[in-house]
């Protein structure tokens, strides 16, 4: 991955946003002022509609069920399908809004989000290895940003097919980024492991929709002296 330093040396090898676009971000406090500034050294000053879900793209797919934590109910690995209705629904109004024609997706490292929806598949080294064709970490967020660029492939072909008219000029480019714990972005290349799905489900944010019960530690109760 070529890394894009800031703020005074970028990586050129990505086709930059065509206008307004959509970033999907991570919710984690650390991070939200080099995201400003990247969005800012891209040329998207007050050009983006911005979404944050815990996990980024993880988050925007809802978790996976093959790695989720159990849910105390079912005993199965929960998923979590309000947040993929969530983004899906901001996506859509940010298209009717503001025309938007690029997605933008930031993932970054140490992502907790991940360690809780993936358990031990979302948990890393807590520095990268030497060599990136070993780096874990930039693999398993490549996965899911690749599975998140395909379902808004599907889903911009089901809204085209759904009203033509409205949706005519739905075409939206997509780029996925890694960032550093010091503010250090790299691209992150999609990784295609999975055939696209034949029925693509976009989520529910129905208010009939239940969130798994999802077994925590419980905090830690500390005595404050008088």
């Amino acid at each position: 991955m070529k890394l894009i330093r800031l703020p005074s040396e970028f990586d050129a090898s990505y086709t930059p946003a065509r206008g307004p676009a959509l970033l999907l971000s991570c919710m984690d406090l650390r991070f939200m002022d080099e995201i400003i500034m990247f969005m800012d050294h891209d040329g998207l000053t007050n050009r983006y509609d911005h979404v944050t879900l815990a996990g980024s793209a993880l988050g925007a797919l809802g978790g996976d069920a093959k790695y989720g934590p159990p849910d105390k109910k079912t005993k199965t690995p929960a998923t979590f399908p309000c947040l993929t209705g969530s983004f899906f629904a901001h996506l859509d109004w940010a298209y009717q809004l503001h025309h938007i024609k690029d997605v933008y997706v930031i993932e970054h490292r140490d992502c907790g989000a991940y360690g809780l929806m993936l358990q031990a598949e979302g948990k890393f080294p807590p520095a990268p290895p030497a060599d990136p064709a070993a780096d874990r970490e930039a693999d398993v967020h490549g996965r899911y940003a690749g599975r998140l660029q395909k379902l808004i492939v599907q889903w911009v072909a089901h809204k085209k097919a759904e009203d033509a008219a409205k949706y005519k000029d739905l075409d939206l480019g997509f780029h996925s980024f890694l960032m550093g714990l010091r503010g250090e972005v790299s691209v992150l290349p999609p990784v295609d492991d999975e055939p696209p799905s034949p029925a693509p489900t976009w989520g529910s944010c129905s208010p009939t929709a239940t969130t798994p019960e999802i077994a925590v530690i419980p905090p830690v109760k500390r005595k404050v002296k008088a």
